[in-house]
């Protein structure tokens, strides 16, 4: 299943700053993406101009081995380390983009567009042994079973905050986001399989993989959130995002098949040259398809300390989504300090969820009107420009 647009829909610029915490914190029009609840309260930016975010990240290497193997002799320990370094059975990539603009907060009501891809592949650990140690005599080497997934959509989103009376607790804001969707691609292998092994008597093997795609299709989410400031300086949120959300694919949708077969072949017939290998690719009309975007559930805590605003957030997704969704829970904490003259520092650490560790920096500025973010993280890392992968991201915004 693809995230696609739940994944535009979770972040901000302004809390990517602090590892992902900050849905009991955030205010203005950026509310309406991560807390709608929050709209109901007066303040923060209300125009958003736009809010982009991207990162990719692998589960196996970081930048100092990318610069220690890139363009280099490999020696056959280097081999074996990098083999030994990969996590599991497959080397798994990923990457996410987002862009949210624009966006206009009016009262408690918000309107604003967002598009969001992502994509991610795992090759086999075996497909990497074949190239690095070639077909060794009496060695078979099984290579199937990759995965991969990948999409790209749009949705215009329109969110409601208000404030109502509870019996039991008082005065709660309540609020909902309902999304049109549009989806511009997908992509999705549906199954593979693959292996080659040279025996004594010569060579065989063989290998399928089969490809699901479509250009087009739209659908609709729902978020449902809720805020409340608790005692002096807390603040607390609930919120679950695309608690019904699919995209119908109904354009061009296809499958296509790949295979090749290694005939059967003696050491003579490789000295003699000849073609051995027999492949072929096809590609039939699919009937159209469902694929629905995971649930996640998020619980935020704020707490203000003067000039210092610290936020934890306990993400639970429902689903796998190649780069951007797990059912491991995730938890972040951060924190904002307010430096003066609009300037606002920030910084964050978190665990779990598919980045298993992340640290993040952020800043923000606000000359007269403007609301100027910016963020950069580590996926998989301890500090920023650290970890197997890395994410940045840039927003702009007004307060009017």
């Amino acid at each position: 299943c693809l995230l696609l647009a739940g994944a535009g829909a979770r972040a901000q610029v302004r809390i990517d700053g602090m590892a992902g915490a900050g849905s009991a914190l955030i205010d203005g029009i950026d509310a309406a993406g991560v807390n709608p609840a929050r709209l109901a309260d007066p303040g923060g930016p209300r125009m958003r101009l736009f809010d982009s975010f991207g990162a990719v990240s692998n589960n196996s290497f970081g930048l100092s081995d990318y610069r220690r193997y890139n363009g280099a002799a490999l020696s056959e320990a280097d081999e074996e380390r990098i083999l030994s370094a990969i996590d599991g059975d497959h080397l798994e990539a990923d990457g996410i983009v987002r862009a949210a603009g624009p966006a206009i907060r009016r009262g408690g009501w918000a309107v604003g567009i967002r598009t969001a891809g992502e994509a991610g592949l795992g090759l086999p650990k075996e497909a990497l042994r074949l190239l690095f140690d070639g077909n060794r005599p009496e060695e078979a080497f099984d290579f199937g079973r990759a995965r991969g997934s990948g999409g790209i959509a749009s949705a215009l989103a329109i969110s409601h905050g208000r404030w109502i009376d509870v019996p039991v607790g008082g005065r709660v804001a309540v609020g909902a986001t309902i999304r049109w969707i549009h989806g511009w691609a997908h992509a999705r292998i549906l199954d593979s399989s693959g292996s080659i092994a040279t025996e004594r008597e010569g060579l065989r093997g063989e290998g399928t993989m089969r490809l699901r795609t479509a250009t087009g299709g739209n659908g609709f989410g729902f978020d449902l959130a809720a805020w409340r400031p608790v005692g002096e300086g807390w603040a607390i949120a609930v919120a679950v995002q695309d608690l019904l959300s699919t995209v119908q694919w109904t354009r061009a949708s296809k499958v296509t098949t790949a295979w090749f077969r290694v005939r059967e072949s003696t050491a003579e017939d490789l000295g003699q040259g000849e073609d051995l290998v027999e492949s072929d690719v096809s590609t039939a009309p699919a009937p159209s398809f469902r694929s629905a975007i995971p649930p996640r559930l998020s619980v935020g805590v704020a707490r203000e300390f003067g000039r210092w605003t610290f936020a934890a957030d306990w993400l639970q997704g429902f689903e796998r989504s190649p780069a951007a969704a797990t059912t491991t829970p995730r938890l972040a904490a951060g924190a904002q300090a307010r430096l003066g003259r609009g300037i606002a520092g920030r910084a964050g650490f978190s665990i779990g969820g598919v980045d298993r560790r992340s640290a993040a920096l952020g800043i923000g500025c606000a000359p007269g009107p403007l609301r100027i973010d910016l963020a950069v993280a580590a996926r998989d890392g301890s500090f920023p420009f650290t970890g197997n992968g890395i994410g940045a991201g840039l927003a702009l915004g007004a307060s009017f």
